[in-house]
């Protein structure tokens, strides 16, 4: 099959994207664990306003400092 560059160019971004995000996930997981915040309530948080790709990090936020 024959690769479009733009979608080779594509996966190249998105791969870095994607490792990136990881590396500043471990941080705040990590920080939530060690600050006794990370039960099922923060995760939900943290997907839907995080991980889904939404772009509410200001939500997540939010609802930190409410805690």
């Amino acid at each position: 099959m024959k690769v479009p560059k733009h979608i080779k160019e594509s996966i190249e971004k998105s791969s870095k994207a994607f490792a990136k995000a990881r590396e500043h996930e471990k941080i705040v997981r990590d920080w939530l664990e060690e600050n006794h915040v990370q039960d099922e309530t923060t995760n939900d948080q943290w997907i839907d306003c995080v991980e889904m790709g939404h772009g509410q990090h200001k939500s997540f936020i939010d609802y930190l400092k409410n805690i």
